[in-house]
């Protein structure tokens, strides 16, 4: 359905598409032809596609552990160019699940963002107003780098929590107190929407400076 079609200006170059919410990923070129289809019985939030012709998604599991928040997959998989799915992981329980966006690195692992339930007494413990807490839980994100083993298992094998990097200036007797001017450290009481600290969205990685880039849709920063 191409709306607007300048031949003059068309270039030679491929898009990937992954409609929300769909089970296939298309590679099309600029004049909407499709080139490749990779489609499986998954439901996909996006795809990222690796120069062996394979696409890696994250994917919707359905189950509810108990974290119910919009954008929660539970689960990659890994499609080849033949249309094979070669690998599946699953990371959905009742204290850790995989949300929305993922990042393919140089060396064949992959980044994810993982939602973790952090109950009242921690919470408190690490400085958090406890009149901001809701439904007895917090819910901070943390990010894995994930190597992919055999058709469904991974290491996981660096990890970054923001549950180490917090500050309060609310209570001096409680873990992580301090100024919250800090720009290195995060407030745990800046955000007081719901049970989610920060809702981070987006995911990339930065090759060129080896830097992980997040997006926090509650806190209005990168």
């Amino acid at each position: 359905n191409i709306t607007v079609y300048n031949q003059d200006q068309l270039t030679d170059d491929y898009v990937l598409i992954s409609p929300f919410r769909g089970n296939s990923s298309f590679l099309i070129d600029r004049r909407g032809t499709i080139l490749q289809r990779w489609s499986s019985t998954e439901t996909t939030f996006m795809g990222y596609l690796r120069e062996d012709g394979s696409v890696v998604r994250p994917v919707i599991t359905g189950v509810n552990n108990g974290i119910t928040l919009g954008g929660k997959t539970g689960a990659i998989e890994i499609i080849d160019k033949n249309n094979n799915q070669i690998w599946k992981w699953s990371l959905d329980t009742a204290t850790e699940a995989l949300h929305h966006d993922i990042s393919l690195l140089p060396n064949g692992n992959i980044l994810a963002s993982v939602w973790v339930v952090k109950d009242r007494a921690a919470c408190i413990a690490n400085g958090r107003d406890p009149n901001s807490i809701v439904e007895d839980r917090l819910i901070i994100d943390k990010v894995i780098e994930i190597q992919p083993v055999g058709s469904g298992q991974a290491n996981i094998i660096w990890e970054w929590s923001l549950w180490d990097h917090l500050v309060q200036n609310l209570d001096a007797s409680k873990l992580n107190f301090g100024a919250v001017s800090n720009g290195n450290l995060f407030d745990i009481n800046l955000s007081t929407e719901g049970i989610n600290y920060t809702h981070v969205n987006g995911l990339n990685y930065i090759p060129s400076l080896h830097q992980i880039v997040l997006n926090s849709r509650v806190l209005n920063e990168f």
